[in-house]
């Protein structure tokens, strides 16, 4: 079943499942997106002061773990997005704070089929329509990011490189 969409972002009871609306005790929104590859899960967090703004769109980058639960995905997806947020609001950077979580089911993050998976990825994040961005995280690099960034779907992807 799909909830019924969220006021900020109507078109997103068709693309995501609802997993967790804001409340008293949490702001964060929290959707799961499908990847079409088993055992494998997209929760996207996103804090209250991102969700459905475009003025202070969300960022945060992709994390790809073995979580051991559901629950505990969804979780960190929620701290971490607070996280983010603490980050933005330091660093005056104009983003509010979200997080990509992507909880696999094999302990061997090789047998998940990345491209697939950044497609997937690319794709929900088009449907916040400007209102989410990503970068590397956790198991997710500049070849991850790659994917997303030359694929079919109008992304949101902040590049941050390095120099040597």
């Amino acid at each position: 079943n799909t909830a019924p969409p969220l006021p900020s972002f109507p078109s997103l009871g068709d693309a995501f499942k609802i997993i967790k609306e804001p409340c008293d005790k949490c702001s964060a929104v929290v959707v799961e997106a499908d990847v079409g590859q088993p055992g494998v899960n997209l929760y996207i967090a996103l804090d209250s002061d991102s969700y459905g703004h475009t003025l202070r769109p969300g960022n945060g980058g992709i994390r790809l773990l073995n979580y051991p639960s559901v629950q505990s995905a969804i979780d960190d997806a929620v701290r971490l997005a607070k996280g983010m947020t603490r980050k933005h609001d330091m660093f005056r950077t104009g983003f509010s704070g979200a997080k990509v979580v992507v909880k696999s089911d094999h302990e061997d993050l090789s047998v998940i089929e990345r491209k697939e998976l950044m497609e997937s990825v690319a794709s929900a994040l088009d449907a916040f329509d400007g209102g989410m961005y990503t970068g590397c995280d956790l198991n997710t690099g500049d070849v991850v990011i790659a994917i997303i960034s030359c694929g079919k779907f109008h992304t949101f992807v902040v590049h941050i490189v390095q120099p040597f």
